[in-house]
């Protein structure tokens, strides 16, 4: 497990629900309250660490819901022990255990809805139906992603002794609709809270309301609201279309291969996909673990917004561990010799140790400090009072220090764009200094000092950084850069058009320079002749 400070999503969500603050879209409102129920009531470590404790927690509660299901679907126990742990291993899945993660709250939740489910369809008891319902909106309320894994769920539902007509889903609805509502509320709710208190120190810049990890989108409002639980700055929505596209099936089908291939060698992803088709053979109503793999592949293949999207396919690769240990169970079972029925639990096994191994470079995470370096250099390199403006992707940790740990100083962090701060920098300049925070130089439209530039060197597997540190010494207005670039790009116009004249004039001083000499060289050819 990772104990390192995060970017990117990692950072934000090691931050956001520590302070109660709300994050980006689709604003993950039960892994922020959940979240902050772990990091004040568990006291290990940092908040960042507690945030990666209850990701391994999560990612730990899913694989044994992995064991449970494929019990449940008539695989044995060693078997679905095997199996569950091969899951766990899994690269995209281990990964992602390591260090706080949005998916992972929402793999378990889905898990054990579907657990639940299979439960109510064998027993007389009720509340199982009320747990799976309870799990599907605590899913429904830490990732947008869940809608692709829970209609598992609710087709096993349908064969419930519970839900023999439509009337006795009214409950599971309810339940299930009474915990969506009471999640997201939470997002108005802090922003007018926010607002009205004052919380944001961007705020006491001139900043508008809606700024990130305090109060991302401003969902006091409708129109914000509605932007943020529906992903549209990302485009989610325009890639929910793609399930209907047929005719682009091959390409889906192609990208998801590409996504299992990088998790597992070509043999063993071989075997797991004969496997599943051998266990829909020996176990008809296992069929249902297919439809997260079916409804994901045309999302993932065409949702390019995301640059990870291999973890999308964790709850369908828990799926199909699920039939991979229903099919060696089954095959197991058949009349054959002893020393086969020994070789077959050996599979996952093998499989297994590959996984262990293959995975090994995990075991030290616990010395990455990336995170902690980048921030301890950006903290030396500007004044304690200084206005820090960061890309998001890159300010995620600085906020973690200042919302979280309040170790920031009097820094204000600004987390968007150099050009989104050029309105405000002449106020800004006024009364404190300013620094960005970025890995190339600001662009000309500003003319500025580069105080420092320095270079972070990560402890294990990440790609070297170089970060500039900028102190703006004063702002060009806009009419002023616009006649200067004009003016540049006139000038390096002139150049190279005196350059080819230039060029041009040697070349044909060159040539004449040729003719004298031959015709000097004919000349006293000729004179020599004579003699």
């Amino acid at each position: 497990m990772s104990s390192d400070i995060g970017f990117w999503d990692t950072g934000e969500m090691q931050t956001v629900p520590f302070m109660l603050g709300l994050a980006h879209p689709t604003g993950y409102p039960a892994e922020i309250l959940l979240g902050w129920l772990f990091t004040h009531l568990v006291p290990i470590g940092d908040p960042a660490i507690r945030m990666n404790l209850f990701c391994v927690i999560c990612v730990v509660g899913s694989t044994a819901a992995c064991c449970e299901l494929a019990q449940r679907f008539g695989a044995s126990p060693l078997v679905s022990a095997l199996c569950a742990m091969c899951y766990g291993l899994t690269p995209v899945v281990w990964e992602h255990a390591t260090h706080t993660d949005v998916t992972d709250p929402a793999i378990l939740f889905c898990a054990w809805s579907l657990l639940f489910a299979s439960y109510a369809a064998t027993h007389e008891k009720s509340r199982l139906l009320y747990g799976s319902a309870i799990c599907a909106g605590l899913a429904l309320g830490t990732h947008g992603i869940v809608i692709f894994f829970l209609p598992t769920a609710f087709i096993v539902l349908l064969g419930s002794k519970h839900t023999k007509q439509p009337a006795h889903l009214v409950p599971y609805v309810g339940i299930m609709a009474l915990v969506v509502v009471a999640e997201y509320a939470y997002l108005p709710l802090r922003s007018w809270q926010v607002t009205a208190e004052n919380l944001d120190p961007t705020r006491a810049i001139g900043l508008p309301v809606g700024m990130s990890f305090w109060d991302h989108g401003h969902p006091m409002r409708l129109s914000g609201f509605l932007t943020i639980v529906t992903g549209s700055p990302v485009h989610a929505a325009s890639s929910l279309g793609s399930i209907w596209r047929i005719s682009d099936a091959p390409r889906f089908v192609a990208s998801t291969f590409e996504n299992l291939r990088a998790n597992y060698p070509l043999v063993i992803l071989a075997s797991i996909a004969l496997f599943a088709i051998l266990s829909i053979s020996f176990n008809r109503r296992s069929w249902v673990l297919l439809i997260p793999l079916a409804l994901i592949t045309p999302f993932a293949a065409t949702f390019s917004q995301e640059t990870d999207v291999s973890r999308y396919f964790s709850f369908p690769i828990l799926c199909l561990w699920v039939l991979s240990a229903v099919a060696i169970t089954a095959l197991g079972e058949f009349p054959s010799s002893r020393w086969i029925k020994a070789v077959l639990p050996a599979l996952p096994l093998a499989m297994f140790a590959y996984e262990l191994y293959s995975g090994r470079y995990s075991f030290e995470r616990p010395s990455d400090h990336f995170g902690r370096a980048y921030v301890a250099d950006v903290i030396q390199s500007t004044p304690s009072n200084a206005i820090i403006i960061a890309p998001w992707v890159y300010a995620t940790p600085l906020a973690y220090v200042a919302y979280a740990e309040n170790a920031f100083g009097e820094r204000i962090l600004v987390p968007f764009d150099v050009g989104r701060a050029e309105p405000y920098l002449s106020a800004w300049l006024a009364s404190r200094p300013v620094y960005a925070v970025s890995e190339t130089r600001p662009p000309g439209a500003i003319r500025s000092t580069e105080r420092l530039r320095f270079h972070v060197n990560p402890d294990i597997r990440h790609d070297p950084r170089l970060f500039f540190v900028t102190g703006f010494d004063a702002v060009t207005p806009k009419h002023d850069i616009d006649a200067r670039e004009n003016e540049r790009q006139d000038r390096a116009i002139s150049e190279q058009r005196a350059g080819r004249q230039s060029k041009t004039r040697r070349s044909a001083g060159n040539e004449g320079s040729a003719l004298e000499q031959k015709a000097h060289r004919s000349k006293r050819s000729r004179f020599a002749t004579n003699l």
